[in-house]
């Protein structure tokens, strides 16, 4: 790993509760960077893998992976609270409830000042805008609002992190301008001052605690929008005439979209949305394939941030109730460029920090890196080359990955400890029939061929795809199918257990190979765990 200092499970989004968790790997398969596993039956998360896109606790069967978010409790730290809301929870409860009384109902919860974000995403949207005028030598520019983007740049494509636009997100941008904002009216040092963000996704947890791009955040913590909705609900019904006078909300539909990402910023602006569809715009970037296209607006939940997974609406209804809302609102920005050409001027917008690449390497020295990259290829190719997940990682080679880096041992594989259990003893198949007592149907002459292990399956196109040359096939499958299967996959022989008599044109094709058909009157189970002891002592 290219980092200053590895990453802690503290600062990830997540966490696993173990109580509930069942090791049923499914997250395992849907981690985009392969940084979940299973062990003793529970899943574990690997903090230098992690790009926090919480794709695990939207596909948790058992609601086992949990976000990470801030409490109500972490307000008592503060003199003074201010809360700066996702424009996203305009979108939670339907278009009757306009944006100014989902604001005023917050103010209900506690918070000394609760500020409209959608008005700082204008400001966000317009210098953006700036900036992209100014730089046109940056051809594929992408945006910097959503932090899994950025995280995933930084880990898997790190050629593009110079497309990416250097300015602060919203959130940052508009809570350094709260914190500005509350000092001189208050007169507070910086520290008696919390402003908390209420986020659609725990990722924007990360991105407080560390902020790609960033010396430090703006913002002191970030409450879940599933937290807030029941007491938005609440406080909904006890606002009073003389409430609704106080007028929060200042933006237009502009503002209210940031969150979807819709408008565009300038030509030739893809907007694009959900995990798979943001990893293969990023590659076809990389690969050059996206010359034409001046910006991306790149967000990681399906439909935005709509479909963060903190959210409680439905996100095709939260989408309707956007569209809605902009119309009502209007599409063009109330703010306009040279209300914030100051804040331009000096740099208020600007990042301060530059991100570096975070790409997982097998070791820091390049040539044990090497090293160890050739004993993986190795250590791969005696791996069967499936993605069950059965051993706790996602595939074959990344188990390698995990041996070769002490993370695991290889018999975690059950395919891999039977291939080497099986394999350790070679017996004729003169001997097998000896020993447990088999009956000889066709071609006996070829009893002197070495068994390398067994495959018991009734399946044809199971044997076809999982049996290895040289094992011996127990099945209760007699027709003439079986041989040319068998050929095919250069079997030893074939026992048919529970006396099962072979199809004459079976054994005649079986003779004309010279394929040994064999038979047991044993049945499957207690065959194989005989011809196991032989084979295994």
């Amino acid at each position: 790993m290219v980092k200053e200092e590895p990453r802690s499970k503290s600062t990830l989004s997540v966490y696993v509760y173990e109580p509930q968790c069942h090791g049923c790997v499914v997250c395992v398969r849907a981690c985009p960077t392969k940084a979940i596993r299973i062990r003793n039956d529970k899943a574990m998360i690997l903090p230098d893998l992690c790009v926090d896109c919480a794709e695990c606790i939207r596909v948790c069967p058992q609601k086992a992976i949990i976000p990470r978010v801030s409490t109500y409790q972490d307000l008592a730290r503060f003199k003074v609270t201010a809360l700066l809301p996702s424009p996203v929870i305009y979108t939670q409860f339907g278009p009757e409830i306009l944006p100014n009384e989902i604001l005023l109902a917050l103010t209900k919860r506690g918070f000394d000042y609760v500020f409209d974000l959608a008005k700082y995403c204008e400001w966000c949207n317009l210098a953006i805008s700036a900036w992209l005028a100014d730089h046109p030598e940056v051809r594929t520019a992408i945006s910097p609002l959503c932090p899994v983007v950025a995280h995933l740049i930084a880990a898997k494509f790190p050629d593009l992190i110079p497309n990416l636009v250097p300015l602060a997100p919203p959130r940052e941008f508009g809570a350094r301008h709260v914190r500005r904002f509350l000092r001189r009216r208050l007169g507070l040092d910086d520290r008696d001052i919390g402003v908390f963000y209420v986020t659609p996704c725990p990722a924007k947890m990360v991105a407080i605690d560390q902020p790609l791009g960033l010396e430090r955040s703006y913002l002191n913590g970030a409450l879940g929008m599933h937290t807030v909705y029941g007491d938005v609900l609440k406080a909904l019904k006890d606002l009073t005439d003389e409430d609704r006078e106080t007028m929060i909300f200042q933006a237009s539909g502009f503002g209210i979209d940031w969150g979807a990402g819709g408008l565009g910023l300038a030509e030739n602006t893809l907007v694009v949305s959900g995990l798979s569809e943001t990893l293969e715009v990023l590659e076809q970037v990389e690969s050059g394939r996206l010359k034409g296209v001046r910006y991306i607006e790149s967000r990681i939940c399906p439909d935005g941030c709509l479909g963060g997974p903190l959210t409680v609406e439905n996100r095709f209804l939260s989408r309707n109730t956007l569209r809605q809302l902009v119309q009502m609102f209007g599409a063009k920005p109330r703010a306009r460029l040279k209300d914030i050409t100051s804040l331009l001027e000096e740099g208020f917008c600007l990042t301060n920090r530059e991100i570096k690449p975070n790409i997982f390497r097998l070791d820091p020295d390049p040539l044990e890196a090497m090293k160890k990259l050739k004993k993986v290829d190795q250590l791969t190719s005696r791996l069967p080359g499936k993605q069950c997940a059965v051993c706790g990682a996602p595939d074959c080679r990344t188990l390698a990955e995990d041996v070769v880096l002490g993370r695991a041992d290889l018999f975690v594989c059950p395919l891999y400890f039977r291939l080497r259990t099986w394999g350790r003893r070679k017996m004729k198949l003169s001997e097998i029939v000896d020993k447990l007592e088999l009956k000889v149907l066709t071609a006996p002459e070829a009893l002197e061929r070495e068994v390398t292990g067994v495959y018991t399956s009734d399946l044809l196109s199971d044997v076809m795809a999982n049996s290895k040359s040289g094992q011996l096939w127990v099945t209760l499958q007699g027709h003439v199918n079986v041989v040319a299967v068998a050929v095919l996959r250069e079997l030893a022989g074939i026992v048919l257990v529970n006396n099962r008599t072979p199809a004459e044109d079976t054994a005649a094709k079986a003779a004309e190979e010279n394929l040994p058909i064999l038979q047991s009157d044993l049945p499957a189970f207690e065959l194989c765990g005989r011809l196991y002891s032989l084979l295994a002592a």
